[in-house]
């Protein structure tokens, strides 16, 4: 792969939608893009739609003039591209709580309805929790928010989150799985 060295001029020649340019860049990170995702993602379909994500994020934030630094470019990219990457995995990972958690079991019954009991029990012993033990556990677990962000919104630390979680989850532990009729057999 060649090297090429991004200046200012190249970025204000995209900026201003060269075509040459514009087929450039697209040449030059398509097949890098490719490699770095292929490590990162499971399926080619997710390779592709994040590969062409990336590139159109990249693209619309130096129209839009975020980008002031051409020599940046290459990490800059790279970084966008991280950023779709974890959004991606965020969005996967908040999904199978929903309605739609069963998808994917279909050729096995037995599995899904184990998953589908464990939701219940998982629902049945937050719903008993306190407020507050029950919204960290949703936020950080089922939500998937990120815990520096859970940090912000709440104004707590880092040290007062790893505590807060950590006697949710042991409240959690006490009451999983709960007592009902189901489990008394």
């Amino acid at each position: 792969m060649d090297r090429f060295a991004f200046d200012d001029e190249y970025v204000q020649r995209l900026r201003e939608h060269d075509a040459q340019k514009e087929q450039h860049f697209y040449d030059f990170f398509n097949s890098r893009l490719f490699i770095y995702l292929r490590k990162r993602v499971r399926t080619l379909s997710d390779v592709e739609d994040l590969r062409q994500d990336t590139l159109t994020r990249v693209l619309q934030k130096i129209y839009d003039g975020k980008l002031r630094n051409g020599g940046a470019l290459f990490g800059f990219v790279f970084r966008v591209c991280d950023i779709s990457v974890l959004e991606h995995y965020r969005r996967h990972r908040v999904e199978p709580m929903g309605d739609e958690a069963d998808q994917g079991y279909d050729d096995d019954p037995i599995v899904g309805l184990i998953v589908r009991e464990t939701q219940v029990q998982v629902r049945q012993v937050l719903d008993e929790l306190e407020p507050r033990d029950a919204e960290i556990l949703e936020d950080l677990f089922i939500r998937g928010i990120p815990r520096d962000d859970f940090c912000r919104e709440h104004g707590v630390t880092k040290d007062n989150l790893r505590v807060r979680l950590h006697r949710a989850l042991k409240r959690f532990a006490e009451k999983f799985p709960p007592d009902d009729e189901t489990n008394s057999h």
